[in-house]
This record gives structure tokens, sequence and C-alpha cells, in this order.
């Protein structure tokens, strides 16, 4: 079963040959029959996704009453948004028997919410209640900012999928799905099919290029088809062969801590502050890497995450964290801009819901030697307060969200530092946006989204927001 036709070639070469039936309803975007459910049944404010999805169940009333089909072999699919309602679909109708999610991309697809906000990709939650406001139901937007506290998550719908054949479809170079989150959102729904003793029945399909589906993907899931009806295992055509291998316990194996340096104190100098923060950093390869030309992003609409303008580096989130790294080691930077960059590392604990500083080693493997500082994170030889220090006199920009749940707001604007002249400075921010989206950075800059200044290779500072940057220029201090 499939909505938008162009996605029944997922089994088109079954039908030639006679293995099976293609059932195509219509509930797509440009031809959503399901709308007329809300005038029959009253003012009720489900998503279009659960419409479309209550639509296909409909439809499986009818298949079942006619002789030619096998109500055991009903297999629902589709690509992109399509995929989105089919998941839905059949995570509420066991009626089902398998699933093709082909690209359903973040925000109620591939990937989690909580991993495909703003710090990550765009798919977010308000990017999705912004440019498609009736997709997904209204109440989502109000965590905005907050995803860590949504009651519940999108490998929710996969785990009522188990442990059913399911097909997870995917571009290397997709627009709205990122490699590394589907990777960690694999991981979470394999568990649930190996503890359902079917560990055979998902798989995992990476194919080359971006958001459309290839005749390649068309092969693939007419194979999945056929390997589902014949209880063959999908795994085995379709095993995860992941990109981003990462494991916290394996590199402490391999890499057993050494020495530590000490707690840097408060009267710490730059030497010792950058000594600690290249043991953080850890050990760079002995070669000199060769220099390149950095050149802008080819697609516009695509952020990038640190920026190097007239002598200024700008980052944002990751970025941010690489942008304090950088000025405060290398004195070529003149100054710079860090967006929902950091967060303390000695008050992020497992308690604030951040995910503490565990994340840095064990989930990312960014920065891996936090990890054995794990309930222990006063005893960190090094902080932000200091890092902002050594960088000191450049004048530097800190922008810190009051909605962020990768850091904690207070800690950041409570964070001390001192400067050159060994005078402690609060970490105050002049210009405070009360979001963690692209969409509020836009609007207190008063610039249209998607016009051609909002781009990141066009972006035009407007007057208000230029003086705010003048006022954090401080001849003797660091200031945000």
């Amino acid at each position: 079963m499939s909505d938008p036709p162009r996605t029944a070639r997922f089994g088109l070469p079954a039908l030639e040959a006679g293995q099976l039936a293609i059932c195509i309803y219509r509930a797509s975007d440009s031809d959503d029959a399901s709308k007329l459910y809300n005038d029959k049944f009253g003012n009720y404010d489900w998503e279009d996704l659960r419409r479309r999805g209550w639509s296909a169940s409909r439809a499986v009333d009818w298949l079942t009453t006619l002789d030619l089909v096998d109500s055991k072999k009903i297999y629902i699919g589709g690509h992109s948004r399509s995929a989105k309602s089919s998941l839905v679909a059949a995570a509420f109708d066991d009626r089902f028997a398998g699933v093709i999610a082909s690209s359903p991309g973040g925000g109620g697809g591939s990937m989690n919410f909580v991993l495909s906000d703003q710090y990550y990709f765009y798919a977010s939650a308000e990017g999705l209640t912004r440019n498609f406001p009736t997709w997904r139901t209204p109440r989502l937007r109000f965590f905005t900012g907050r995803e860590n506290q949504l009651p519940a998550d999108n490998h929710m719908l996969y785990a009522l999928v188990a442990p059913r054949p399911l097909m997870m479809s995917t571009a290397l170079h997709d627009s709205v799905e990122n490699t590394w989150a589907i990777e960690k959102f694999f991981e979470e729904i394999r568990k649930v099919y190996d503890l359902l003793g079917t560990p055979g029945n998902i798989g995992l399909r990476y194919r080359p290029g971006p958001h459309a589906p290839d005749e390649g993907t068309y092969t693939a899931h007419n194979e999945f088809l056929l390997r589902a009806i014949a209880q063959q295992s999908i795994a085995e055509a379709f095993p995860c062969r992941p990109y981003h291998v990462w494991n916290y316990d394996e590199w402490v194996k391999k890499f057993p801590p050494g020495p530590t340096p000490e707690k840097a104190s408060a009267k710490a100098d730059r030497t010792q502050i950058v000594e600690r923060i290249k043991w953080l950093l850890g050990e760079a390869p002995p070669a000199r890497v060769p220099r390149h030309e950095i050149k802008p992003s080819t697609r516009p609409e695509v952020p990038m995450k640190v920026v190097f303008d007239n002598g200024l580096v700008v980052g944002y989130a990751m970025g941010g964290m690489v942008a304090a790294y950088t000025m405060a080691l290398d004195d070529r930077p003149a100054g710079g801009t860090i967006v929902g960059g950091f967060t303390p590392f000695r008050s992020d604990t497992d308690a604030r819901g951040t995910g503490g500083g565990r994340r840095w080693s064990h989930h990312y493997g960014w920065l891996p030697r936090l990890g054995a500082f794990v309930g222990r994170e006063q005893e960190i030889p090094i902080d932000f307060d200091q890092i902002l220090a050594a960088a000191a006199p450049k004048p530097m920009l800190v922008i810190a969200p009051k909605r962020d749940w990768h850091a904690t707001y207070a800690d950041v604007e409570t964070a001390k530092f001192r400067d050159a002249a060994g005078k402690e400075h609060l970490v105050e921010a002049r210009l405070f946006i009360d979001g963690s989206y692209e969409g509020d950075l836009l609007a207190a800059a008063q610039v249209p989204y998607g016009s051609a200044s909002s781009r990141a290779t066009n972006m035009v500072i407007p007057p208000h927001l230029s003086t705010a940057a003048a006022n954090c220029r401080p001849t003797t201090s660091v200031s945000s």
C-alpha cells in the first residue's frame, strides 16, 4: 500500500511478476481525501499524519474483504512525508505486516526530535510546525527548545511496529536527515527487535545522493517486500554498516587514563590554561596538516557550524565550542561570536537534563577524556570561564538562548572569567534570544525567514544588532 503513485514503484517488479498487488489510497499532500474525515467526525485536533495513517487502515478494511488479498501479507510504505504516515499507520494497526520507511526525515521519521532539533539538523519540531503546521500536532511546538521533555518520541512509533519487518532507507546527503542521528536511532530500535527475538526483521540501507530515491532504491525496496513475504532475514540483505562508529568503553581500553592535570587555580595564567585545553582536546597528529582554502557552502540554505570572516571566528552549537577553543589557542583570530556554544563543564551534571558531561565522552565522542569525571565534575581541570579568559583581550560576543536544553542558561549567565590583568568578570550577555532555533534568531534580527539575507552566505547584520555587538567589544577583557 502507498499513497502517492510514484512510491508504488517500490513493489512494481513484484507486481509485474504476479507476486503481489498494489493498492494506492488517496492521502498525499496533493490529493488528500482523508481531509473529509474532519467534516464527518467533528472538531478533532488529530494531525495530518495520524489522520492519513487512519485513512490507510480504512483501506485495509476494504482490502480484507477481497478474496484475492492475503490479509496477513499487507505491507505499507512511502517516501519522505508518506513514510511518516506509513509508520503511523503501522504503529496503530497490527494488520500491516511490515513497513518501508524511505527517507522519512526528522520530526516523525527516522530520528527522534531530541536528535533533530536545530543543534543537529533542520527537520526539527520548530521547523516542522512552522513550515508544515498541520503535519504534526500544534502541541509539539510547545516543546521547541525543550525537546528532551517530550512525553513521547519517534522511537516509540518504531517500537510499536516491531517485531514486524521494517526497512529503514535513507540517503547519505539527505537534506532532512543525518546519518549520525539515524544510526543512534537504529541502535535503540534494534534493541526492541532483539528483545522480541526477531533481530533479522529490521534493516538499514544507505544510498548515495540526496533525498529523492534512485533506481537502486526502488529495486532494494522490492527485494525487501519479497524477502518479508517469504519470511527471510531483512538484516541479512540490508545489514547496518555504520559510518559513525564510537564506543567509549573501547576507547578507554585503547587509551587508558594517564596523568591528569590538576584543576586550574583561580590565578592560573594563560600558559597553564592552554596546557589544560590541549590535554582536554587530546594529542594531535605530529604531521603538519596542509592548509586548504575555506570555501563557503554551495548550498546557501544549509547553515555552517563554524565560519571565518575578516579575522573573526563565528560558531554555533558544537561550532561554538570550536570557536572558543580556537580563540584561546590561536592568536590569529581577531575575535569571535559564540551562539549556543557551551554550558560550564563543572556544573553540567546528569541532573541538569542536558545529558551531562557524559554526552561529550560517551555519546558524541568529541571529548572522551571528560568521561573519567562523570560524577565528579568539580574536578575537571579546565572550564569555559578559563577558556574564555585565555582568549582575552579579543572582543567576543556570546549569545545564549534561554530555551536551550543543551545548556543551562543560568550557569552560562553567571560564569566568571579573569582577564589578562587578573580582574574577574561575569560572562554577562548583552543580547539574549528567547529560543534555541533559527527562527528566533532571525526574528530577533528582524530578518524574514527564507529571505536572501537570512541565508548563511549573505547574512546582513541589522543596525541594532551591529550596535549590540559593538557594545560587546571592551579593550581589556572578554565580554559576551
